[in-house]
């Protein structure tokens, strides 16, 4: 369940990447992930989707708040984590799922590849790559937490 749960929530961080890519509407594109990452949660599927796009949508604002909007992804996981396991321990471990998965390609782009002394020329979209990431990550755990 949680591979299959990780694919979904890719193919709804690549859609919203696509979505994104054609529109450049921030919001919407991460809702799309939002949504069914919340849908994957396991516990009352529309109310949790409802409650991941929100979430997402209020962590968007919130990170643009503070110049920061992939704050996004581990506010998602954090509302997500509590949600299914209704407690502090599901919340740490939802927001940092969401924080390190969508930090994962950074730091090996800039801080492994050039420790290793391997080229970092390639260019890639961070954002992108973390849209697809933190709903592949936050759609595996988050039904995890519910156990």
């Amino acid at each position: 369940m949680p591979l299959l749960s990780a694919l979904l929530g890719a193919g709804a961080g690549l859609l919203g990447w696509g979505v994104y890519s054609l529109t450049d509407l921030r919001p919407l594109a991460w809702l799309l992930p939002g949504l069914a990452v919340g849908f994957l949660s396991g516990r009352r599927r529309v109310l949790g989707a409802l409650l991941g796009g929100g979430a997402v949508l209020g962590g968007l604002f919130l990170g643009e708040l503070m110049r920061y909007p992939m704050f996004a992804w581990a506010f998602l996981g954090g509302v997500l984590g509590w949600w299914v396991s209704k407690g502090l321990k599901g919340t740490v471990v939802g927001f940092l799922v969401g924080l390190l998965s969508v930090h994962l390609l950074p730091l090996l782009t800039f801080f492994l590849l050039p420790f290793l002394g391997l080229p970092t020329t390639f260019d890639y979209d961070v954002e992108g790559t973390a849209m697809v990431l933190g709903a592949a990550a936050l759609g595996a755990v988050v039904p995890l937490l519910r156990r």
